[in-house]
């Protein structure tokens, strides 16, 4: 079997826990993680823009999904448990009700769609840097409409940048209610103050409804200003 190809974004000797979690990702079993190192800190933008460059030039063919990781993005379920962590990540993107994926969230956000029995949620702002899918055949459309915003306007949040595309797009993102991957180094290198950087709702927990089953709740979140007005700026390009 193919290892799972995934990308992480990570700024090596910046925190000890996250070189310790890129560690982890590298030495799983059925993963090859790609690492975008960035030790000069041109910036996430910068980082996240390469790797969904990468993923469409080396992916392989017979991947139907991309995953982009953050270096504090730390599985949610430990390699030796059954299933591994990777079979709920794959299974997630398999099902996805869209063709962005959410992997992680913060705070109850997940809890309420675990509360709804769903397996995931839809809306307009529900994806978090920490770990997104993004479905190969949006790639190529994706990468092109991205850097072309990013390069003539400097704006620098990329998973905000991936709700304005998709709201450019015609389509809504999704994201899991139990997160594949939790967030547990507290300090952010952005310098974003983010009290609960842990998700809610894991794949540690059993699924009230599973993967395949596709069940939805549809989330009330609206993208930020600022994207919305990208999104539309550019809704031709």
């Amino acid at each position: 079997m193919t290892d799972v190809h995934l990308h992480v974004l990570h700024v090596p000797g910046a925190d000890p826990e996250r070189d310790e979690i890129v560690a982890r990702l590298r030495g799983t079993e059925g993963v090859s993680a790609c690492v975008h190192e960035d030790p000069h800190r041109r910036g996430v933008m910068q980082n996240w823009l390469s790797a969904i460059v990468c993923a469409v030039k080396n992916d392989p063919a017979d991947q139907p999904w991309a995953y982009v990781l953050s270096d504090d993005a730390d599985p949610a379920m430990p390699p030796d448990s059954d299933p591994i962590w990777v079979d709920e990540m794959t299974a997630a993107a398999q099902y996805s009700p869209a063709p962005i994926l959410g992997m992680t969230h913060f705070g109850k956000i997940g809890r309420d769609i675990y509360a709804k029995e769903a397996a995931y949620g839809v809306g307009r702002d529900v994806t978090w840097g920490g770990a997104i899918a993004y479905r190969r055949d949006i790639l190529p459309d994706m990468v092109r409409w991205c850097l072309r915003v990013a390069q003539e306007t400097g704006y620098p949040h990329d998973d905000r940048l991936v709700g304005a595309y998709a709201y450019r797009s015609g389509f809504k993102a999704a994201m899991c209610g139990r997160a594949i991957f939790g967030q547990p180094v507290k300090r952010s290198l952005l310098g974003h103050n983010t009290p609960i950087r842990e998700p809610s709702s894991t794949i540690a927990e059993p699924p009230i409804s599973d993967w395949s089953e596709g069940t939805v709740m549809n989330v009330s979140r609206s993208l930020d200003k600022k994207a919305r007005e990208l999104a539309e700026r550019y809704s031709d390009a």
